[in-house]
């Protein structure tokens, strides 16, 4: 819309706007052109830009825009947008549930010609938002953009800069935040109890019937049962302490898989993690051979990949990061997955259960006759 209107300015009045259907308010500094869906037929504004009231009302509308501001030289432009949401509220997901919610926007904003360069949460005092730094072409040039997104009461709101005098620098950020920092809502927020200390769990231990091999499970995670059977995965833990995070584990006996023809001087101990290179895991696991590392826990070898997996949450299809570890002993294939990557703040909980894992003893004559 600025593109085709005169860089001409005038200042309205400066004042706290109240968005009804929104259920907030948001203040907007002074020397800002402000238009909202309550534009009066003699606004100046109008006039010095060259506008008509009924076709901003009808682009406001046609783009779910409550509220549209510029600075008086037109550098960018602030928006506030909203759409009902299936999601009630992001103050009832865990950070984690947020992180993977807001790696599922790369894929819909490529799909309209956008890029997603970062994301990262923001605490306002009544609602969790996800910022995103975003850009798109625009002719020769490009539009950059930093979006606050959240969602309060089933309502999906955006406040967003965009740009059209290069990229969100420091001022521009400090700009949209302080303005972003006045957002009231009329309804108090919905908050999820922190665990007290008291609910603590204890570490455990957990024995893998099938193998022998042990490990322990650090305090705060929960057993569960899979929702369904799973071809390598046997067990599931919970997080306590932040709802949406999981680490699973599974093992699967490869050594009888191979037919016995193959197996005639090979005992069930040469099956380990030298009979694959990283490329060849990587094609086996369906991931980029890039992806694929090797670490030590606990003095043994795994292989270690991060990949984007797909679930659906709220109707809506998310890329899930997991982190997988892989060992290969005594004829066991063994993987452990965390539902997240290695900057996770619970990873550790994650490198603490592989550090504790013990194999049973392998090395017998009888391998050859197993």
């Amino acid at each position: 819309m600025l593109l085709l209107v005169s860089a001409t300015a005038f200042a309205s009045s400066g004042k706290t706007y109240q968005l009804a259907e929104l259920g907030m308010s948001i203040d907007i500094p002074t020397e800002y052109v402000v238009f909202t869906r309550d534009i009066t037929d003699n606004d100046p504004n109008l006039s010095a830009y060259g506008l008509c009231k009924s076709d901003l009302l009808s682009l406001m509308k046609s783009r779910n825009i409550y509220l549209n501001a510029w600075d008086k030289d037109v550098n960018f432009e602030i928006i506030v947008t909203m759409i009902e949401s299936k999601i009630n509220d992001f103050n009832l997901m865990s950070d984690t549930v947020l992180n993977t919610l807001a790696s599922s926007f790369k894929s819909a904003y490529i799909d309209r010609g956008i890029t997603v360069e970062k994301y990262e949460i923001y605490q306002h005092d009544q609602a969790k938002f996800i910022k995103v730094y975003i850009n798109q072409p625009n002719g020769a040039d490009k539009v950059y953009g930093l979006q606050y997104y959240t969602v309060y009461d089933n309502k999906a709101i955006n406040v967003t800069m965009q740009s059209y005098s290069g990229k969100i620098n420091s001022d521009k950020e400090t700009i949209l935040k302080s303005i972003v920092s006045t957002v009231h809502f009329d309804k108090g927020p919905q908050m999820v109890e922190s665990p007290t200390d008291t609910d603590d769990s204890e570490a455990f231990l957990y024995t893998d019937k099938d193998t022998g091999s042990t490990f322990t499970v650090p305090a705060n995670w929960t057993q569960e049962s899979l929702s369904a059977e799973r071809a390598f995965l046997d067990i599931m833990f919970t997080s306590n302490k932040e709802p949406g995070l999981n680490i699973l584990y599974g093992s699967t006996d490869m050594w009888s898989e191979i037919p016995s023809g193959m197996k005639k001087g090979v005992s069930r101990s040469d099956i380990d993690n030298s009979i694959f290179t990283a490329d060849e895991l990587a094609e086996i696991m369906g991931v980029d051979k890039e992806s694929i590392s090797i670490v030590t826990y606990g003095g043994k070898e795994y292989y270690q990949y991060t990949a984007a997996a797909t679930s659906s949450t709220y109707g809506i299809n998310l890329e899930v990061m997991v982190t997988g570890v892989v060992r290969i002993e005594n004829g066991y294939v063994y993987m452990f997955l965390f539902s997240g990557d290695t900057q996770n703040a619970y990873y550790k909980d994650f490198e603490s259960l592989i550090r504790s894992v013990k194999y049973p003893n392998t090395g017998s004559l009888f391998d050859f006759f197993s």
